[in-house]
């Protein structure tokens, strides 16, 4: 499964700004201190409420992601960029993405995209999403 932030490249933020601000936002879910927000692509470890896990994260040009699927590039507006969230099916994963990526789109005033779903979304709107999945885990 996967889930694009399409955002201005200059908003992106460091590991620790994002860290920061999902910290911030009172979720107990660490990032790996060693990624590399710019150039990681692949696995990345986290921590979610004392599990360890992890997801799928890299960067790409927003309209090579946005092109694959009709009427994206329209409402994607000035965001030149896509950063690529992507887990199995596992749970956790999925709370992990809905977390780190709610979080990334609300500091970056990105556009969420669920293509499986055909749905976009605001920050705001995938946080309430990651809630709602750390309640039915009973993760708090």
């Amino acid at each position: 499964m996967e889930l694009h932030v399409f955002l201005p490249c200059p908003a992106l933020p460091t590991r620790e700004a994002w860290q920061a601000g999902i910290s911030d936002h009172g979720f107990l879910l660490t990032l790996d201190e060693a990624l590399d927000v710019r150039s990681h692509t692949g696995f990345s470890r986290a921590v979610c409420w004392g599990r360890k896990s992890g997801f799928e994260f890299g960067l790409s040009p927003a309209l090579d992601v946005a092109s694959r699927y009709p009427g994206v590039p329209e409402r994607i507006g000035v965001r030149d960029l896509s950063a690529n969230f992507r887990w199995h099916g596992n749970v956790l994963e999925s709370v992990i993405v809905y977390v780190a990526s709610a979080v990334f789109a609300k500091m970056t005033d990105g556009i969420l995209y669920y293509p499986q779903k055909n749905h976009f979304a605001t920050g705001y709107e995938t946080m309430a999403m990651a809630r709602q999945l750390i309640e039915v885990m009973e993760l708090e």
